[in-house]
């Protein structure tokens, strides 16, 4: 995984924990955690392949990856997020606890591009 794409900024960590699990469906491995400098978190539970970026108004590029049936993915930054999804139908997203719907987001190729946290 890529983690904010700028050396030495040392603000990002990126740890596995269970945590993630307690309030996230049915996911079958520990959470992928992205840490930065901010209150506000973006929670990812993916139903199947996707490719995701998300950059924040913080920090910039916060993560990019392709990520797998079964993993959560929780990014802590500075909202707004600028989020882009490959395959959206395979995602739930939430922020700060609150779930988006992205059915009506959704573009022909099943992608997303959206900013949420406003």
């Amino acid at each position: 995984a890529t983690v904010d794409g700028r050396a030495g900024s040392g603000s990002i960590n990126r740890a596995e924990t269970d945590e993630g699990n307690a309030s996230g469906g049915a996911s079958s491995g520990p959470a992928t955690v992205v840490e930065g400098g901010g209150q506000d978190t973006l929670k990812l539970s993916f139903s199947g392949t996707s490719w995701i970026e998300v950059r924040d108004s913080g920090h910039g590029d916060r993560y990019r990856d392709l990520r797998v049936a079964g993993d959560v993915l929780e990014i802590m930054g500075v909202a707004p997020f600028d989020v882009f999804l490959g395959d959206a139908p395979r995602i739930r997203l939430s922020i700060n606890g609150d779930d988006i719907d992205l059915s009506q987001e959704t573009r022909i190729d099943n992608s997303v591009q959206l900013t949420v946290g406003l």
